[in-house]
């Protein structure tokens, strides 16, 4: 949607995609607007496939360039402020419960605390992927 909003400027198009995206952050993040899974909502027993592992980059990544993409939308701009704060909020529950530091890696359950990813499986990597991407998109 943020794509058909940069090739005709109808911003009904961003006024969509801020609706999925805040329908997100009201239902699948924690009580302090962390995303989440369900199936880590209880990170004693977040057993999360490579679907949920990856989702949560994905869907920053994508937010980041909602947001880049209605900047000029002036009566969006509230909107879109909001969308930033959740992005750094989320990069900065990465980095500040979801990281061990001994080693910099980030686990599955960024409200943390920190869960181990899948040791040396492709797990681990999704999940780096994942949170770099949060991590990127803060930063970006």
């Amino acid at each position: 949607l943020g794509y058909l909003y940069l090739a005709n400027g109808n911003e009904t198009y961003l006024a969509m995609a801020l609706d999925m995206a805040e329908a997100t952050l009201a239902h699948m993040t924690t009580t302090d607007g962390i995303l989440t899974e369900s199936c880590c909502m209880d990170t004693d027993d977040c057993t999360c496939n490579h679907d949920g592992k990856i989702f949560k980059g994905i869907w920053t990544r994508h937010a980041r360039h909602l947001a880049d993409s209605a900047n000029s939308a002036v009566s969006l701009s509230n909107r879109v402020a909001a969308l930033r704060s959740a992005l750094s909020a989320n990069a900065e529950a990465v980095w500040t419960r979801d990281r061990d530091p001994l080693t910099n890696y980030t686990g599955v359950a960024w409200q943390g605390p920190f869960v181990a990813p899948d040791e040396g499986g492709d797990g681990q990597c999704v999940t780096q992927v994942s949170s770099s991407a949060c991590l990127v998109a803060d930063a970006y």
